[in-house]
């Protein structure tokens, strides 16, 4: 989904009352076409304490990008990220850095409590522009089975989805395929295809480390995470 100003304060008063106990501030919101972020907390700092200058909600901007076209669980676990900073700059709350041991905490008690997939990745922002630290990340994969019987995955970089979700409908090659979705950092490694690369993938490994996966459907309003399921054991016909 591409998020917009009347998303992005919906789900903010949303996640307000659920998460923080409507303590926040309203910031300001914006959308951007930025493609070095997703999500970004913007404050006038003090140049001394790096802290910011005034606790009042409007002089916080929080800004999604619409440059990509996320699920809406991603979109939203990258404003609770920004709200989590909120949390801590609005209150005038200090850390051992931008994503420190405070940030951390908080975050690791949603995911916990909520169910969620904040996560801290390495990114530049206005707000948290060091200190970063690599985590576990949302990947979309393509799973898919060859007429010849290996597996391949791919996974597409997030503004090439729905291009190559239409392409492997076209593949005479393809003989069965099925959309995950995956935080296991075993999928780190594989770079983000624009093109459609391919790599190949074991029958252990499928099981191994995509034995948490959620199953993704596409509709009309976008790439839905069905986090109520788990793939069947042959994974859509891709293995025996």
């Amino acid at each position: 989904m591409i998020p917009t100003i009347d998303f992005i304060a919906e789900r903010f008063d949303f996640f307000n009352k659920l998460c923080f106990c409507s303590k926040l501030p309203t910031p300001k919101f914006a959308i951007s076409n930025a493609k070095s972020y997703a999500g970004q907390l913007k404050f006038r700092k003090n140049p001394i304490t790096g802290k910011a200058v005034s606790h009042k909600g409007d002089d916080f901007k929080i800004t999604l990008s619409r440059r990509f076209d996320l699920p809406q669980e991603v979109v939203e676990d990258t404003l609770l990220h920004e709200m989590i900073h909120l949390f801590i700059e609005s209150g005038g709350r200090t850390d051992t850095a931008p994503h420190g041991r405070r940030f951390t905490a908080m975050m690791d008690d949603l995911n916990h409590r909520f169910r969620r997939h904040i996560s801290v990745r390495v990114r530049q922002t206005e707000s948290s522009s060091e200190g970063a630290v690599p985590d576990s990340r949302l990947h979309i994969i393509c799973l898919m089975r060859l007429e010849e019987g290996r597996n391949v995955l791919a996974i597409p970089a997030r503004t090439r989805i729905y291009q190559f979700m239409d392409m492997v409908e076209r593949l005479a090659r393809v003989k069965a395929h099925i959309w995950l979705a995956s935080y296991n950092p075993f999928f780190n490694k594989f770079p983000r295809s624009l093109k459609g690369k391919t790599y190949y993938i074991t029958p252990d490994e499928i099981r191994k480390e995509l034995a948490d996966a959620f199953p993704v459907k596409r509709s009309e309003l976008g790439l839905h995470i069905m986090k109520q399921l788990h793939p069947s054991p042959d994974f859509g016909g891709c293995i025996d």
